[in-house]
């Protein structure tokens, strides 16, 4: 188990723009999520909820942050506790058209069972350079991850 804060605001008066980059700076405070979902609030007004997960070492830079970006009057905290899978992350060389690519990949393992994700920014950026779609480029790597770590561990 490991326990993090969760802050919350609602608001109401500000562009999707401002709400992207707001995602970006919270993430590069050390938040470990942002999450931000659409609602109705009182007397039927348009809201976003905004939910960022983080610790105890960046919760008051977020909180800040938050106050600074949207204007919000007040941030509602809660200390959860959540249940993680447990994984690796591993690193492999790949050559696809004669371009060498370091690839990052989580393996989770539970209950006995593994299984392993590709990191998308490494996704997107050998998408990009070999001119192919995230899905065709995905199935491309994940075939050559599983020739190389039968158990992916």
């Amino acid at each position: 188990m490991d326990s993090v804060k969760i802050l919350e605001t609602n608001v109401d008066d500000v562009s999707g723009e401002i709400m992207g980059n707001l995602i970006e700076k919270i993430m590069n405070k050390g938040a470990r999520d942002v999450s931000i979902y659409n609602g109705i609030t009182k007397k039927g007004r348009p809201t976003n909820l905004i939910s960022v997960i983080c610790d105890d070492t960046s919760l008051h830079e977020i909180m800040e942050l938050l106050v600074i970006e949207t204007g919000t009057l007040g941030i509602r905290v809660s200390t959860s506790d959540r249940f993680i899978v447990p994984r690796k992350i591993h690193n492999v060389k790949l050559i696809f058209d004669s371009n060498e690519f370091l690839v990052k990949y989580k393996v989770s393992s539970f209950k006995g069972k593994n299984d392993f994700k590709i990191e998308f920014d490494d996704l997107k950026l050998i998408s990009n350079t070999l001119n192919k779609s995230i899905k065709e480029t995905e199935s491309l790597i994940r075939k050559e991850i599983m020739k190389l770590d039968v158990n992916y561990d």
